[in-house]
This record gives structure tokens, sequence and C-alpha cells, in this order.
């Protein structure tokens, strides 16, 4: 018997890990939270420390939560320095430092894509912008140190810093798909559809906005996007859930990117298919490794647990300030009486709010305010509710 996994704790990191914590605690984990904002309703069910403040915590703290697994989300691809204090301290972590660099590598991005039969975009680096592209053409420049939109803009011809790169503009859906990795075993969970800017209000363009779903798929996907994730784990030994951003179009599927941590859209994932990626999560990384031959199962984990006929959609919308914002008392409270408990039945009374802040300190604009979240039985209705706020 593994008794760190009888222990039920796990170490949730990133720059907003509210979602992962909310669905760990209702599977049964004690929770860390290492985070940036440290909203409220992230500190009424788990324990949080602030994210610049992780690598000054004494030995005598890490010994507490020596052995728990991790959980990466939002940014934390981007810091192996904060990978490499875990693993020092003695928590267990998905994969290695130099692991993770690969995995946020575009070079690999293509190679893998390629081998599995999916669309890779043309993508030039710093270097060879200046010579194998136009900026009449519609290309995008992007960070390889940032997440959730924050680092794409279109490119208009300016010169690119040393961790940008170019990559040409894809249109079509935006699709966000959840993998599980565990030992000589990989799975493909479920799709949900990022919101595009007409339907959900961001401040830039490429910001994310929220995501809705499921988003049924024909076997020939699954099966290819099986594929692809058979071959990332072969490539890595990543283990624990993980995600991939694509393109959907006539022409097939665009891999955008691989995210090796815990996706905005996952919480989305859990609740439509009543499954807790954290407990696979957890399991996957802390099993000893097994000898055999990888699963040949393609079959994704949700695909029996809901259809496009019976089953409820489910969204989220990040709401954003317009303008600079400093929340009133009544307004704080007003928003807590609407918080989400994480349920799907709480939704079917109305929009809930969550990643609620808990001081009336002044909102920037373009910054979040909350995320707010809506159920129906159809993806225009999810759609619908949430044109209609709460907030």
């Amino acid at each position: 018997m593994n008794h760190r996994l009888e222990e039920r704790r796990i170490v949730v990191a990133g720059a907003s890990g509210r979602s992962a914590a909310q669905r760990a605690v209702l599977a049964g984990f004690e929770v860390l939270a290492i985070d940036l904002f440290s909203d409220r309703d992230l500190r009424s069910i788990a324990q949080v420390q602030s994210l610049e403040s992780m690598t000054q915590l004494p030995k005598s703290f890490w010994r507490d939560w020596f052995g728990a697994p991790v959980l990466l989300c939002g940014g934390m691809e981007n810091r192996l320095d904060l990978l490499d204090c875990f693993h020092r301290n003695g928590l267990v972590c998905s994969l290695s430092a130099d692991r993770l660099a690969e995995l946020r590598n575009p070079d690999a991005w293509s190679r893998w894509a390629r081998e599995s039969g999916l669309l890779w975009p043309d993508t030039h680096g710093a270097l060879s912008s200046a010579v194998a592209v136009s900026p009449s053409e519609r290309w995008l420049r992007k960070s390889r140190a940032s997440a959730g939109g924050l680092g794409v803009s279109s490119w208009r011809g300016e010169p690119l810093e040393s961790v940008e790169y170019l990559q040409r503009q894809i249109d079509g859906e935006v699709l966000g798909v959840t993998f599980l990795s565990r030992p000589h075993e990989t799975m493909v969970v479920g799709c949900m559809k990022s919101w595009l800017e007409d339907s959900v209000w961001g401040p830039s363009q490429f910001l994310y906005r929220g995501s809705v779903g499921p988003i049924p798929l024909q076997s020939d996907e699954w099966q290819r996007l099986f594929v692809f994730a058979q071959r990332i784990q072969k490539a890595t030994g990543l283990l624990g859930v993980w995600q991939a951003d694509f393109v959907r179009n006539h022409d097939g599927w665009w891999l955008l990117e691989i995210n090796p941590r815990w996706s905005s859209s996952m919480e989305l994932v859990e609740v439509a298919y009543d499954i807790s990626l954290i407990d696979h999560h957890a399991r996957a990384v802390l099993s000893p490794p097994l000898s055999g031959a990888y699963c040949e199962d393609w079959t994704p984990i949700g695909l029996n647990r809901w259809s496009e006929e019976t089953g409820t959609c489910i969204g989220k919308a990040v709401r954003y300030a317009s303008s600079d914002l400093t929340p009133t008392q009544s307004m704080l409270d007003r928003w807590w009486e609407r918080r989400w408990d994480g349920s799907l039945i709480s939704l079917m009374s109305g929009n809930r709010l969550a990643d609620i802040p808990g001081e009336t300190s002044i909102i920037p604009a373009g910054y979040p305010i909350c995320t707010e979240y809506a159920a129906a039985i159809s993806l225009d209705q999810v759609s619908r509710r949430l044109q209609q706020s709460v907030l």
C-alpha cells in the first residue's frame, strides 16, 4: 500500500491555483496552495503560501509536506527554478526540470505533431524571423515564458526578444484537450472549447477568456489524439494530468502548444465527466515504475459518462476589469454569496462565481475580477447564460 497516497495530501502550485485546490479538497485531499493571488475562496479551503516567498520557506516547513505529490498550475510550466526547489525539498513531481524544458520547446512540439499525424503551423525563431516571413502576412508573436495568452500578440514586423518566436496564425475552433498519463499508459480524457473574443470580452485579443464543453469528437479524432499523447509520454516520461491546445478547422487539427500541468478547463472536465483528475494525478505521480508494454486502449475516460444527447454542458468566463475597479465591501459580500461550491447541481439555480478577491484593493484595468460559471443542456444555452452576468 502506498502510504503517501493514503495521507491524501497534495501541493498545488501556480499563479492561480483555486480551481485545482477546490477539486482536490472535494476529492478528500489536504491542500497546500502556493499561489500568486490568494483569492478569498482559495484561503477558505487550503493552506496558502505566497508564490514569491516559496524559495525562502524554511526546511522545517518542507518537512511537513515531504513526499507529497505536486500539481503544477498556470505559469509553472515556465518556472524550472521552482520545479528544482520542489525536488530539492522532497516533493514528488510529475517530471524533472530537464524534461519540463523539453516539453516547452516548440521544436519538439513540431516534431511530435508531425509524427502523430497532426498539423503544425509555420514557426520561426527570433534569429530567422527577419528573413523568413513578411509582416504583410498574419503572424503571431509568442513568448516561451508566459501562459494564458498573455505573451501572444499580432506581429507587425518589430524585432523579437530572445524568448519569442513567430507562428503563422491559424483560424478555427480553439480546443483544449485533457490527457492523463500513468506509468506505461496514457489516455485522452476530454475536450473543451475556448471562448473567442466575440463571445466573451477580454482586454486583448488572445487572452484566455474561459471554456465551454464537453465537445463531442469523432472516433478517429480520439484515436489520433491518443497516438499523439502516447508519443509525448514515450518521449518524456510525463506522468499525471496535462493538456494541449489545438485549432481545429477544415484542414485538420493544428497543435499550438503543450502544457504539462493542470489547465483552466480541467475543472470543467471533472464536473462534466464526474471524475477526479486530481486523484488520478496523485496516483500516477506516486506510482512505482512498472515494466511491460504501453497500454493500447485509447478509449477516453469520459466517453461513456457523457453524451451530447443526455449530458449537461458547463462553461466558465473570466471577467476582466474594463477600467480600474475598487470593489466596495457590499460588492465583495454579494460576490461571496454567489460563490461556486464546485458542484454541478449548484449551477442549476443560476450562475456562480469563483476566484473572488478578499479585500478592497484596486483591480487595475485589464486584470481579472473573478470567474463566472454556468451550466445548461447545450453549448448555446451556456453561452447565453454567461452573457447575463451576475457580477
